[in-house]
């Protein structure tokens, strides 16, 4: 049954922010890099150890710009010198955010480099932390890093200006995020964030807008700081954003020759995940500094616990999926692998000749065994499956042997391959018992089913198509694909047995319904 896969979905968000200048005094502290010596690290929290008034910690005041999908700018920055010590804080969130970055590199390179895919974006790549320190808490923004230098930690006071949590994250966060102290009357501004979805025609590319809304996350800050949480041993976020979203848009699958009718397709989830239009990888919100809570000793099982945490919500989330679709895992690992085999069609034809041997379940995906290099005769087969209605015996020849000639005559190569099947043949014909009972093909008829895959699609012209349809139609049993051929009907044939493969782009993955399929479909 065709399905209608003529269109994908394709997500975009829009911010429109202008640049917003803040005004600040701040400290900066470069990264400790990972080669550096670890006992002198796990001591100085990750972070060079000289006091403020060497050139490793600086002291700056300045201005900063935000400006939509574009790490924070530093427009002026001129440095200054204090008499009077910096504030506690300053050292300990430094220091702290230092040694919490290096534990997330050294778990994620070690103990947990399985949750690389999984884990927040500000753990898994090199980010500048800029963290403001406001009357009411600490926005922190970490930044993806630019540049051959070392990440920097930067603390920052506001100044001459919003001092506030609620004032100060809608502009840091690109107005992603709101802390309003009363939210019973708060509503997004119009002018804010934008996402929209649309229908994607995939042969003209064409788009169809599906719709449009606002997007935000509103924090009901004014109960948070009457009801401030208890005080723990680590640094806890009230508030924590990445700059993805996962989108699940569920829909019906029609048979592409009918009318659509709601209500009676093939009910699924499309379960995707968008980046979010910002120059931020995440945006975090603290209590106010507690020189208790902030400690670099407590770094490493910080960033052990922001893990874990991670992997329960990325395993609770492909738990639900998966419990709407018993065969997503399934159809999961064969689109890989239709993936790969669709990634080597152009590449060296040694490559996708060994990537068809090593993966013979996409010539016959139904088989019951399988048996590689079975001599018959003076031949020996590429492959034998048994399937349940046949035999299939295989001849694999290499993706660039040619099928046919410029003079339009049946090309050497090709010519080879068929004698050989025919030798095949006449020895199972010839030889019965030997073949049922030392080879093991018990129940092969004498006229099983033969497959050659030889050359390109692309090689061929219209009358060597003809020609390849006059061929297999006088010998029913007789196929000859080529490895275009062999990729579209591996694809068909996983969709009818585990539903559809769609083109989707991106991190998109289908799941269906099958306990609420179609009336008469």
């Amino acid at each position: 049954m065709p399905s209608c896969h003529d269109f994908g979905f394709d997500g975009t968000i829009s911010s429109g922010l202008p640049p917003q200048p803040i005004a600040l005094s701040s400290t900066e502290s470069p990264m400790t890099s990972l080669d550096q010596d670890p006992e002198r690290t796990e001591e100085s929290g990750g972070l060079t150890p000289e006091p403020s008034s060497t050139p490793g910690r600086k002291r700056f005041k300045g201005r900063i710009a935000v400006q939509g999908g574009r790490p924070i700018e530093i427009l002026e920055r001129v440095e200054v010198t204090y008499a009077e010590p910096q504030a506690p804080e300053v050292d300990s969130i430094a220091e702290t955010l230092g040694s919490y970055q290096r534990a997330a590199k050294e778990l994620l390179s070690g103990k947990y480099r399985e949750l690389a895919e999984v884990a927040p974006a500000h753990m898994r790549v090199p980010c500048d932390c800029w963290a403001l320190v406001c009357d009411d808490g600490i926005i922190l923004r970490w930044d993806k890093h630019e540049g051959q230098d070392k990440p920097k930690v930067r603390i920052g006071r506001p100044e001459d200006g919003p001092t506030t949590i609620s004032e100060l994250v809608p502009g840091l966060s690109e107005r992603h995020v709101y802390c309003p102290m009363d939210v019973t009357e708060f509503e997004l501004p119009a002018d804010g964030p934008k996402i929209q979805f649309a229908k994607v025609n995939h042969v003209t590319r064409e788009q169809a807008p599906i719709i449009e809304a606002q997007i935000g996350l509103v924090v009901n800050w004014g109960e948070i700081v009457k009801h401030p949480p208890t005080a723990a041993n680590r640094p806890i976020p009230l508030v924590s954003v990445g700059n993805e979203l996962h989108v699940d848009v569920h829909g019906e699958e029609f048979d592409a020759s009918t009318d659509p009718r709601p209500g009676t397709g093939q009910e699924f989830v499309l379960a995707g995940r968008m980046r979010l239009a910002v120059g931020w990888e995440t945006i975090e919100i603290y209590p106010p500094f507690d020189a208790g809570v902030w400690r670099p000793a407590v770094a490493k099982d910080w960033a052990e616990l922001d893990l874990l945490a991670a992997a329960a919500r990325h395993n609770l989330r492909q738990q639900q999926l998966d419990a709407i679709d018993p065969r997503a895992a399934t159809r999961r690992e064969y689109a890989n692998r239709l993936k790969q085999f669709r990634s080597l069609l152009n590449g060296p034809e040694a490559d996708l000749q060994e990537f068809l041997e090593n993966n013979p379940q996409l010539l016959s995906p139904t088989h019951l065994r399988m048996w590689k290099k079975v001599p018959l005769g003076r031949r020996v087969t590429d492959f034998v499956f048994k399937e349940p209605n046949d035999y299939v015996l295989v001849e694999i020849e290499a993706p660039s042997r040619p099928l046919f000639r410029k003079d339009g005559q049946q090309s050497e190569e090709l010519t080879h391959a068929i004698d050989q099947v025919n030798d095949w043949l006449r020895y199972i014909q010839d030889n019965p018992d030997t073949v049922h009972r030392e080879l093991g093909l018990e129940g092969i008829s004498p006229h099983p089913v033969c497959l050659i895959v030889i050359g390109r699609s692309e090689t061929l012209r219209e009358a060597d198509r003809r020609k390849l349809v006059t061929m297999q139609g006088t010998l029913p049993k007789f196929r000859i694909w080529t490895y275009d051929d062999a990729l579209v009907s591996a694809t068909q044939s996983i969709s009818n047995l585990l539903g559809s493969i769609p083109e989707t782009e991106g991190a998109v993955e289908i799941y269906y319904r099958w306990g609420r399929a179609a009336v008469g479909v």
